[in-house]
């Protein structure tokens, strides 16, 4: 038997006996919604879970991503600018230091 569609695991009989059984019934109209302030102002956020995938967060959150590598290139930066400074320093202090030995040996 050729297999079909994602049926939840329900038979061809239970699938066509649901249906049968939800025209019958007709769930939807019953299904109105909410009729008070309150409850109309409770479901108006039922689409709204926690914000974190709201646009001003995510745009906040991509501000701080960029922030944090530019903190990044920043501090690799210095660190090589302080590797060159000590470079620098090592090379003058050698040339001062033979230039004082060629002072003193004269």
């Amino acid at each position: 038997m050729p297999k079909t569609k994602n049926t939840k695991g329900w038979s061809e009989r239970r699938r066509k006996r649901q249906a049968c059984n939800a025209r019958r019934n007709k769930p939807w109209k019953s299904a109105t919604g909410p009729k008070t302030a309150k409850g109309k102002e409770a479901s108006r956020m039922n689409a709204l879970k926690h914000g974190y995938c709201a646009a001003g967060y995510n745009a906040l959150r991509k501000a701080f991503r960029l922030n944090r590598e530019f903190i990044r290139h920043i501090l690799a930066y210095d660190a090589v600018a302080r590797e060159l400074d000590t470079i620098l320093l090592t090379k003058r202090t050698e040339e001062k230091t033979n230039k004082i030995k060629g002072d003193s040996e004269r």
